[in-house]
Order: structure tokens, then sequence, then C-alpha cells
């Protein structure tokens, strides 16, 4: 069960790792275009 339970912790915070940066990564553009959005109107 230890073995089963250490083996997939680090699986599951890849995961968490992956999909939390894909958020950031979408907030940044959405903040840079309309920041870019701003400048140009």
């Amino acid at each position: 069960m230890a073995l089963t339970l250490s083996m997939l912790e680090p699986t599951v915070q890849a995961f968490a790792f992956f999909f939390h940066e894909k958020v950031w990564a979408a907030k940044d553009r959405r903040i840079s275009a309309l920041a870019e959005k701003e400048t140009t109107a």
C-alpha cells in the first residue's frame, strides 16, 4: 500500500502542476490581450 501511494502521489502532483500552469498561462494571455486592447483604443 505504501509503495502504491508513494508512486501515485508524484503522478497526481505532476498532473496538478501541468493544469495549474495551463490556467495561469491562459490568465496571463487574457490580461495581455486586455492591456493591448486598452493601449490601442
